[in-house]
């Protein structure tokens, strides 16, 4: 009788033993999988703020062309009046060559 307990015990060792095994494996693939997910958040949080930084970049590159635009209108400006200054002083009646000479 010990002997027929013994073999009837010994199956649910056996699946004691498969859950304890599927167990561990399901933990360890837990793991992996937030392991996977903690560097996929990183590497996203990286594209994220290389982005952010390629972004400031353009802001400020396009501030830069514009505060260039912006000079490079005053000084045609600039040029314009002092051509016209120019003409009007060679206009002049009485102004001859050698006054206009710079």
């Amino acid at each position: 009788m010990l002997v027929t307990l013994k073999l009837l015990l010994r199956p649910w060792r056996v699946v004691g033993k498969a859950r304890a095994l599927k167990n561990t494996a399901v933990a360890m693939l837990r793991q992996l999988l937030d392991a996977q997910r903690a560097t996929q958040d990183e590497v996203r949080e990286l594209h994220r703020s290389g982005l952010m930084a390629a972004i400031h970049l353009l802001e400020e590159q396009a501030r830069a062309r514009a505060e260039l635009a912006e000079d490079y209108a005053r000084l045609e400006r600039r040029l314009a009046a002092v051509e016209a200054e120019l003409a009007a002083a060679g206009k002049r009646p009485g102004n001859t060559d050698e006054d206009t000479r710079v």
